[in-house]
């Protein structure tokens, strides 16, 4: 497998932390978000609806103003997913 192929596959793996791993400072969609801004080049409006797709893919769409300390632990399970 080149590098190419690999960099391919990894870009489809995610990885799920068992307590959520959610910076306690943050709001859900600033959680969401962090990583797109600082990973990938999308402007703020992809960003905006990309963390929108992924709250309504789990379910979560009305929490992107809420602390971590406001979720469940189910629910913070979810906006790891997200």
């Amino acid at each position: 497998m080149n590098f190419r192929q690999l960099q391919e596959v990894r870009s489809n793996i995610g990885m799920v932390f068992q307590f959520g791993a959610l910076f306690d400072s943050l709001t859900v969609r600033e959680n969401i978000s962090l990583a797109l801004q600082k990973l990938t080049k999308l402007t703020k409006i992809e960003i905006n609806d990309r963390v929108c797709d992924s709250l309504r893919q789990v379910d979560m769409e009305n929490t992107e103003k809420l602390m971590p300390s406001e979720l469940s632990g189910g629910m913070k399970k979810r906006i790891g997913i997200a």
